[in-house]
């Protein structure tokens, strides 16, 4: 184990999910989940989710997005209040809900819109990536694309 890639892991876990639910999930740890709790940490969180590459209130626009799209319940509640943390008003969590048309910033709206076309086509159209506009970087657009599969 790289301990200070998990260390970071920890740290960025913390500061997502929130210390309540990771000591939740840390205090039933077993011989059945310990190694997937470690990788969970270091590689996803530490490396993975950890970086900042997209911003933190666009990544929960993804996420949130692909989890209402695939009516994921669990998926949706745990990440509305990360969403909060990261700067989405509750006015903004419902407009994810209803889609790209529902008054968002171009760059917001484009967000949605990859999320609606990566969940019914597994891919994103160049208009859409035009409409991230001049602001977004490559490396960004990708992350678009890696986050809601991780």
């Amino acid at each position: 184990m790289d301990q200070k890639t998990y260390d970071a892991g920890m740290k960025m876990r913390r500061q997502v999910a929130g210390n309540e639910y990771v000591d939740k999930a840390m205090a039933n740890v077993d011989d059945f989940n310990r190694d997937f709790q470690r990788i969970v940490t270091q590689y996803c969180w530490g490396e993975a989710w950890g970086d900042d590459t997209l911003p933190p209130r666009e990544r929960e626009i993804v996420i949130l997005r692909t989890g209402f799209l695939c009516k994921s319940g669990y998926e949706w509640t745990q990440h509305v209040g990360i969403g909060k943390r990261e700067g989405l008003s509750d006015d903004e969590l419902g407009r994810i809900k209803k889609g790209a048309e529902a008054g968002w910033s171009a760059s917001d709206a484009a967000l949605i819109r990859a999320s609606d076309e990566l969940h019914k086509d597994q891919f994103i159209t160049e208009a859409t990536w035009k409409a991230r506009g001049d602001d977004s970087t490559q490396q960004q657009d990708r992350y678009v694309v890696y986050t809601p599969g991780d």
